[in-house]
């Protein structure tokens, strides 16, 4: 739709299009990366892609690291919970679909902390919080390697709830001054002395010597903000679209 707006005829009429690329995508036997390649040969250039590896050569190489964790006890207690509630709900009528793409989003956060769903953690202590998730548990272990070695780290997580957690743990457990960068942090100048802006938060994670750790969100953060001290990338809990990443 967007092409035939901006250059219209390019690709064909809309039967045309499905008949080429959409039709043989119902068959295992195709060959999805040679189809892709086809399109991509009829767009041509008008629409290009550039990678910072393509453009910045000195970019020292990305490590990544998947860490896999059993869940404790009452991680997986309440998981198993909520799967069980939605097969009833699904058995009885009540609901339908939305019961499951409810039970989903309640999935996920239980996946960051089994709390997050019920409880209100204002008043429930780091050290209570961290051996009840195993992602949680995982990511201060690896907090704790980045801290012995002085160097910084970024979280990311997508909903405020689970930003605010991690803030509050890494506060109370590494004693730092973690900020949060999302949708309610100003861009700009707002007047009022007790916000900083997302630049001016980022200048003071920069300054601060040794380790430090800034929570971010993929969705507010990532558009026009050069972070270079941190050295380190945590994905808490990842956005459903990777070019977020």
């Amino acid at each position: 739709c967007l092409v035939d707006f901006a250059i219209p005829g390019l690709l064909g009429s809309a039967k045309e299009f499905a008949k080429e690329y959409q039709h043989p995508l119902r068959d295992e036997e195709t060959d999805v990366e040679q189809l892709g390649n086809q399109l991509r040969g009829e767009l041509g250039v008008y629409i290009k892609r550039r990678l910072k590896s393509d453009v910045i050569g000195e970019l020292p190489e990305k490590e990544v690291h998947r860490h896999q964790r059993p869940m404790p006890e009452a991680q997986h207690e309440r998981y198993q919970i909520e799967i069980e509630q939605t097969r009833e709900a699904k058995a009885s009528g009540d609901g339908g679909g939305e019961a499951v793409l409810k039970a989903l989003h309640a999935m996920r956060l239980i996946s960051d902390h089994p709390y997050l769903p019920d409880r209100s953690l204002g008043q429930v202590s780091a050290e209570e919080l961290i051996p009840k998730s195993a992602k949680l548990e995982k990511t201060v272990d690896i907090l704790r390697s980045i801290q012995e070695r002085g160097e910084k780290a970024i979280l990311y997580a997508d909903r405020k709830v689970t930003q605010r957690m991690l803030a509050k743990v890494l506060r109370e457990t590494f004693g730092t001054e973690t900020r949060i960068i999302n949708g309610e942090t100003p861009a700009g100048k707002t007047g009022s002395a007790s916000k900083g802006t997302r630049q001016e938060l980022i200048n003071r994670f920069e300054d601060q010597g040794g380790f430090g750790a800034l929570v971010m969100s993929p969705i507010a953060a990532g558009l026009g903000l050069n972070i270079t001290a941190a050295n380190h990338v945590i994905h808490y809990a990842r956005h459903w679209n990777p070019a977020r990443e």
